[in-house]
């Protein structure tokens, strides 16, 4: 189990990496690595931070899961995974752009031959996306198989040099316009966008936000999976509010009707991308 002291000495090595990883994402940020370890997986002995050093200096980090199980009920066979939690859809490692992915993957590999209990293992590697280090690195490793999944889709708009009109169907935009008049009839519609540097008014519109995501079939008379239900997932969340680093930060994006919240996004702002983690509405 990954202890205080453990999570102090895991953020010092991810001080002295970070600033080697080029292209990162919300996946990389501190907060979504310690939020995995002290709320997600804070009951797990399987939860583990692989680090690939070279010398003094460390090269890669791979937050991994251990799972074991006996096949046919007698062979026990060992599973090694990266996180898989429905509250973290996405999941990379941090791996220096001065290395080769592939190499430093045949390292972590190597290294697990003598680290798991038994002979029967493999490594599952899932949730990356395609265009990620470490889905590049195992797509170019020997034996490495790829299995069809339902999984998520991921949608990329460039908010910059496109407009959204460009890039949506007609359907879709004739179907934008529509709700949009709707809402108009309801009262007059705003939009906030608020950084965690804003304070008191990003306290705010977060705690807006909750109460959106618990609202309807999520909350209490509904399926009771509404975050702000579970003290793990709400720990989790306020974690992550809390980024504010140089390369990224979190952000809570607040729809309102005559000044009341009726849909939020939950976002996480890298090098001027914003990763969409959470809805409510």
């Amino acid at each position: 189990m990954l202890t205080s002291r453990h999570l102090d000495e895991l953020q010092d090595i991810w001080k002295a990496l970070i600033p080697n990883v080029e292209n990162i994402s919300f996946y990389h940020c501190w907060e979504w690595i310690y939020g995995a370890a002290f709320y997600l997986y804070s009951d797990s002995l399987q939860l583990g931070y692989f680090i690939v050093w070279e010398g003094d200096e460390a090269v890669a980090m791979f937050p991994l899961e251990l799972k074991e199980r006996l096949v046919l009920g007698v062979v026990r066979d060992t599973e090694i995974n990266n996180l898989n939690h429905t509250h973290m859809p996405r999941n990379d490692w941090l791996c220096s752009s001065a290395h080769d992915p592939s190499e430093v993957l045949s390292v972590l590999l190597a290294s697990l031959d003598s680290y798991t209990p038994s002979p029967w293992c493999r490594i599952r590697i899932h949730s990356a996306l395609e265009e990620s280090p470490l889905a590049t690195a195992a797509s170019h490793m020997s034996g490495y198989r790829t299995q069809s999944s339902s999984g998520q889709a991921n949608y990329y708009f460039d908010c910059v040099d496109t407009s959204i009109n460009d890039v949506l169907p007609s359907r879709q935009r004739k179907n934008l316009r529509r709700r949009r008049r709707q809402a108009d009839v309801l009262g007059a519609v705003t939009f906030e966008y608020l950084q965690a540097s804003k304070n008191g008014e990003y306290e705010d519109a977060l705690n807006a936000f909750f109460k959106l995501e618990a609202s309807g079939w999520k909350g209490s008379a509904g399926k009771k999976s509404a975050i702000s239900l579970s003290p793990s997932l709400s720990g989790f969340y306020q974690n992550l509010a809390k980024a504010n680093h140089p390369r990224y930060t979190c952000q809570i994006n607040l729809m309102k009707i005559n000044d009341n919240p009726v849909a939020g996004q939950f976002c996480i702002l890298v090098d001027g991308v914003a990763n969409i983690i959470k809805i409510g509405f």
